[in-house]
């Protein structure tokens, strides 16, 4: 699991302990308390293995190693979960610096996981992607070009998982939650502020631990989308039943937010 140490991953990793999975290789930049965890049980008889891996998702051969990593210490892996993510505030303007760390975290770190995990899961013909990807997939991020173009293309691989490999044993599902109890929301409205835009969010802001959830009913269940949030789904079906009104009205948002 990528991006394990806070937030959504760290809830994940908890939630996945609660399920009495046998092991979890939990990998981030910065570890942090994860680091030197060794295992978590609640009985001698359903322990769950958990090792801890600082990892930079964007460095060349690094997902292969985690990968080559699980399948040596535990012979395979049945579920990968990949939970990092960037979010930089900006449009237009945004620097290709911005744009790039967006494009190699949200996406093509995506590419490299599926491509170092899915040969072994089509070996076994079973296996779980779970990708945590976010309701700016379905919707959009106006505060955030390079998260929002990237977040859909995030998606759309998924989606190409699926249909490529659902008949050979593998599961996609993904997650995509709004407001979500995150350090990443928090730098992001610490941003807004600096700038001097005004915050307003609507729906409810859900903790790590109800996106969780969500995500590991929505694995039991066989479902390619989990949205946690209640009105995702009906608000993507209003944007996609009148896309030229959605956006009309998206707009009249952003200038109020100006």
């Amino acid at each position: 699991m990528t991006g394990a140490a806070q937030g959504i991953g760290r809830a994940l990793v908890d939630a996945l302990i609660h399920e009495r999975v046998a092991s979890i290789v939990a990998v981030d930049l910065d570890i942090g308390a994860l680091d030197g965890t060794s295992e978590t049980s609640d009985t001698s008889a359903n322990r769950t293995t958990l090792l801890a891996e600082q990892s930079d998702v964007t460095r060349p051969g690094e997902l292969d190693r985690i990968v080559a990593l699980a399948e040596r210490e535990f012979g395979g892996v049945d579920i990968f979960c990949f939970n990092a993510g960037v979010m930089s505030l900006g449009g237009v303007e945004a620097s290709d610096e911005a744009w790039q760390a967006s494009w190699e975290v949200n996406v093509m770190a995506h590419v490299r996981a599926a491509r170092a995990v899915v040969p072994g899961m089509l070996s076994r013909s079973s296996g779980v992607l779970l990708n945590v990807v976010s309701a700016a997939a379905l919707l959009s991020a106006p505060e955030s070009a390079p998260y929002t173009a990237t977040k859909h293309a995030a998606l759309g691989f998924s989606e190409w998982l699926a249909i490529t490999y659902g008949h050979r044993g593998i599961q996609v599902c993904v997650v995509c939650p709004e407001a979500v109890d995150t350090r990443m929301r928090r730098d992001a409205r610490s941003q807004r502020t600096a700038r001097g835009h005004r915050l307003t969010e609507g729906g409810a802001v859900l903790s790590p631990q109800e996106v969780a959830t969500a995500a590991v009913a929505s694995v039991k269940a066989g479902q390619f989308l989990s949205t946690p949030h209640p009105h995702t789904l009906r608000r993507a079906q209003q944007k996609w039943s009148d896309v030229d009104a959605w956006i009309t009205a998206m707009n009249s948002s952003v200038r109020g937010n100006g």
